[in-house]
């Protein structure tokens, strides 16, 4: 933790969302990206993949996995011939982001720690592998150790205390540091 405080622009805090239900990703999994920096400054605002195809093929490619239609509607609306660009304010391709994420590095100085709130490193395999797909993975530092988990250790920790009530998933903190993106 003391690279979170010494150095926070190069500790990268990720969530994606993606209907991986499985411990094997495709960057065409991912569906949306959020990176932020120790400080709390974005790296990668909240951005929907524009995976480049059309809808359906992306609906089918994901179709085994999906946990039901709505995970796909929320961010591209129907499984359609036209362009899976997404739905949303802000969107880019993987080729963009990480054009992103290197101009960010350059500007800052490389990513030295990686935290995410998947117990499985779901995060950082959906944005290594969507990164290998445009040549940008060597952006990213190694997978995150568990102490990198805090939901993995987190829920180790309430049981230990029998704190059933408190809870620290994403999505209730989410709502609590991001008021503006509900």
């Amino acid at each position: 933790m003391q690279t979170w405080a010494q150095l926070p622009k190069n500790v990268a805090i990720c969530d994606i969302e993606t209907c991986n239900l499985g411990r094997s990703i495709s960057h065409l999994n991912v569906f949306e990206i959020a990176i932020a920096n120790a400080n709390g400054k974005w790296i990668i605002p909240p951005t929907i993949i524009n995976h480049e195809i059309t809808k359906r093929e992306l609906f089918e490619a994901n179709a085994g996995k999906l946990v039901n239609n709505l995970v796909f509607s929320k961010f591209y609306g129907d499984a359609n011939e036209t362009e899976a660009r997404g739905n949303g304010k802000r969107t880019a391709t993987w080729k963009e982001l990480g054009q992103e994420l290197e101009s960010y590095i350059a500007n800052e100085g490389p990513i030295v720690e990686w935290f995410e709130w998947s117990s499985y490193n779901i995060d950082w395999q959906g944005v290594y592998v969507g990164l290998v797909s445009v040549g940008f993975e060597h952006l990213l530092p190694l997978m995150p150790t568990t102490e990198r988990r805090p939901l993995l250790w987190f829920r180790k920790i309430r049981a230990a205390l029998k704190l059933e009530n408190l809870g620290l998933s994403l999505e209730n903190l989410f709502a609590i540091l991001y008021p503006e993106d509900d």
